[in-house]
This record gives structure tokens, C-alpha cells and sequence, in this order.
């Protein structure tokens, strides 16, 4: 994986809702005490993602530190 000094793990069930020029806007799937989780991904921090368009449930690769700032749950790919 990119970034050999990163701790990288796959979140998936996540829904691509926006993008800008540095960061993917995307939201979890599942519910979480009844509200939307929206967060942003800054494409620095992320070394795959699987949607290609908006409104697709998908995956991505991030810095396990990432995962863990934004309460995701994630499998472990060390």
C-alpha cells in the first residue's frame, strides 16, 4: 500500500455524497443512533476508494488513525 509509514485499514459501507478538489464527502451506510454520519476524506489520506459516482456504496483505504477519528468501523489490512 501507498504511504508505507501508515497503518492502513478498509472502511466499507460508506456512501460518496460530494467531492471538491481535495477531499471526498461521503456518508455511512448503516444508521448510528438514528442521525446521518457525514465526514470528509481528504484524497491525501486515502490510497483507494471504490465509488465512482455519487449516491454509490462503496469502500475505501485510509490511515487506521483516520478511522478511529471518525468512530468507523474497519477490517484490519496489516
Amino acid at each position: 500500500m501507498a504511504g508505507s509509514g501508515n497503518d492502513w485499514v478498509t472502511v466499507g459501507e460508506l456512501v460518496l455524497i460530494r467531492e471538491t478538489e481535495k477531499a471526498w464527502g461521503v456518508s455511512v451506510v448503516a444508521e448510528m443512533a438514528g442521525k446521518e454520519v457525514q465526514f470528509w476524506l481528504p484524497k491525501s489520506q486515502v490510497d483507494r476508494i471504490t465509488m465512482t459516482a455519487f449516491g454509490e456504496v462503496g469502500e475505501v483505504d485510509i490511515p487506521r488513525w483516520l478511522a478511529e477519528k471518525n468512530n468507523l468501523e474497519y477490517e484490519d489490512d496489516g
